[in-house]
């Protein structure tokens, strides 16, 4: 997945050439109307893109196809129909054997002969929604539009027509939140005296492809249970922690990695008591060394950590 030169533009608009010589540009706002043309053909391949699951905050790349099959020299421009927020595309500013291409200005122009064929690219970068889910599902649309087209020598001037034939390209995709596994997923502490205090640790492992910060809070109205924050050289290493300067312990975890959080049961009252302690989960950004710098976006997911313990005024 490499960075696009040309990402999420507000009004994409990008033109390649399929052949050869001179030309008249079309207005960059003006929606063209089709002319009919039999002898202007090409085809797209794939006819669309399902981009599958792709984590929040991360980015998957497809690369389309355009085929001149006409006899005829071709222009063809692309425009984003919808779907904005999470599509976006690009056409490479260079040109390779049959696609021919003028890189002194924006949008670019391919040229390629009758038979010959020019790729685009297509992102999905998906974008959390105002609710929570898991699973987001996102769907985009672009219009290929085909007009004659004119070649000089191996510079392209643009389309020579009004628009000749158009191709509707749907693309969809699921944004998904990062997958973090607790274990254990429910903290026992067993029976705790009532005056005393017991601490356990549970395991958090990121199951995602991005590298995550996990923060764990403590809000009123918890006790007896809270997390506890010790030295943050304690977590050195893979965890990667700090409190970056609020007293809250942030863990960056990378792929694959896990890191130990620690549940205090303190005081109970007598009885049976039971709760839940959140986590945020985010993606983090990480420095040159690997550590934590900060969080890259909004807070993607809430995880729970399950507790209980039994109060009694008696040893355990």
């Amino acid at each position: 997945m490499g960075s696009l030169s040309m990402r999420f533009r507000s009004v994409p608009r990008l033109i390649a050439l399929l052949t050869t010589a001179a030309v008249v540009t079309v207005p960059a706002l003006v929606a063209p109307t089709v002319e009919a043309a039999p002898g202007a053909k090409f085809t797209v391949s794939p006819g669309a893109g399902n981009f599958g699951k792709v984590t929040l905050t991360a980015s998957e790349t497809k690369t389309f196809t355009v085929k001149n099959t006409s006899q005829m020299q071709l222009v063809f421009q692309v425009d984003q129909v919808d779907g904005a927020i999470n599509f976006g595309q690009n056409l490479p500013t260079t040109g390779d054997g049959h696609c021919m291409v003028d890189t002194g200005g924006d949008p670019h122009f391919w040229g390629v002969a009758p038979g010959g064929t020019c790729d685009f690219e297509i992102e999905y970068a998906p974008h959390q929604g105002p609710d929570w889910q898991v699973t987001y599902a996102h769907k985009g649309s672009f219009t290929i539009t085909a007009f004659e087209a004119a070649l000089t020598d191996v510079y392209v001037h643009g389309p020579a027509s009004g628009a000749l034939v158009a191709k509707t390209l749907k693309v969809s995709g699921k944004g998904v939140t990062p997958k973090v596994k607790i274990n254990p997923a429910t903290v026992n502490f067993g029976t705790v005296h009532t005056n005393g205090a017991a601490v356990y640790g549970t395991m958090v492992t990121n199951k995602s492809d991005i590298p995550l910060e996990v923060r764990p809070t403590n809000y009123a109205g918890h006790e007896p249970f809270e997390f506890i924050f010790p030295n943050g050289e304690l977590y050195d290493g893979l965890c990667r922690a700090t409190d970056g300067g609020t007293g809250e312990l942030y863990m960056t975890i990378l792929p694959g990695e896990s890191c130990e959080v620690r549940v205090l049961a303190q005081g109970p009252t007598g009885g049976n008591h039971t709760d839940q302690l959140q986590l945020l989960v985010g993606r983090s950004d990480l420095d040159d060394s690997g550590y934590h710098s900060g969080w890259s976006g909004h807070v993607q997911s809430l995880v729970y950590v399950k507790v209980k313990v039994h109060g009694s005024g008696h040893p355990g």
